[in-house]
């Protein structure tokens, strides 16, 4: 049975515990206020000063700290596409001449016990003057779940696997 020194000691790391929580809640609110006003300074007050001047580069001197730094600060405009209609953006970069843009990779997925099949398939490319390029994998949640299962049976991993196993104490409010 826990002595009340135990359980005040208990206390005591919970208490820490929401401090610490509170604190990067508090961070994180921060950062996303301080990211924000970067965002509306390099996206919006800058450009839109610039424009009333008439200008896309000035080169200057700052003052910062009492020290006076020599800046360049140029505006230009940054691009994000977003295809609607893939097909037909395909269609018009080839008409434009610009095919070559587009990356055409073909997959072929194999299931458990098609190994040979696979092997054949790659040697039927490679024979026709393609290169293929085989990728393995084990998507990450798969690998930790199998590790942490073979763990707590008692199996060894082997060196080729690291593992970190690091302890993690979730708290409840309420």
């Amino acid at each position: 049975m826990e002595n009340q020194e135990d359980l005040q000691r208990i206390g005591d790391l919970v208490a820490l515990f929401w401090n610490a929580e509170l604190e990067v809640k508090e961070a994180e609110s921060s950062l996303k206020t301080a990211k924000e006003t970067l965002r509306e300074i390099s996206e919006e007050y800058i450009p839109e000063l610039f424009d009333e001047m008439g200008i896309r580069e000035i080169k200057a001197m700052v003052e910062l700290h009492g020290k006076s730094i020599p800046v360049t600060i140029n505006v230009k405009e940054a691009y994000y596409p977003s295809i609607k209609d893939v097909p037909a953006f395909h269609q018009w970069l080839r008409e434009q001449g610009a095919a070559d843009i587009i990356k055409n990779e073909v997959k072929v997925a194999f299931g458990k016990g098609q190994d040979k099949d696979a092997a054949i398939l790659m040697s039927d490319l490679v024979i026709r003057g393609l290169t293929p390029e085989q990728k393995e994998g084990i998507h990450s949640s798969t690998l930790k779940s199998f590790i942490k299962s073979e763990i707590e049976k008692g199996t060894a991993i082997p060196d080729s696997c690291a593992v970190h196993i690091k302890p993690q104490t979730k708290i409840k409010k309420g």
